[in-house]
């Protein structure tokens, strides 16, 4: 039954748990996981041919994206998802921080986090 049903029938509804879509192999996005297990999040991995496909079924809070893939750009797939659910946090992970890539990130709505910033960095781009 969902919640909004519930709340209409007299129910109690629970809050949902924050989600996380990580797609692709991020490198520290594994030490972060279990920061944000303790924080309430869920944390799913998807590969990256399935990130968008994942923004629309699995219903995330945010969703991580390298900014460099095998198949496509990270961008790329970052703008097709912020296209079909604007309101969806996505944030690109880069190797290196660069004004070009923090530039770009920005450009079509995303946040950045660069390998070298630390997994504090990246719960703050969560997070905010």
């Amino acid at each position: 039954m969902s919640d909004k049903r519930q709340l209409c029938l007299g129910g109690v509804a629970t809050a949902r748990k924050p989600r996380l879509v990580v797609a692709g192999a991020i490198g520290f996005a594994g030490r972060a996981k279990d920061q944000l297990q303790k924080r309430g999040w869920e944390v799913v991995n998807v590969p990256t041919s399935d990130a968008v496909r994942a923004a629309l079924t699995r219903k995330p809070t945010a969703m991580l994206l390298p900014d460099v893939t095998g198949i496509e750009s990270g961008y790329l797939i970052a703008a097709k998802v912020l296209e079909a659910r604007r309101k969806l946090r996505v944030v690109l992970v880069g190797a290196t921080r660069t004004p070009e890539a923090e530039r770009f990130a920005k450009f079509i709505g995303a946040g950045f986090v660069a390998e070298t910033d630390g997994v504090s960095k990246l719960l703050a781009a969560l997070e905010c």
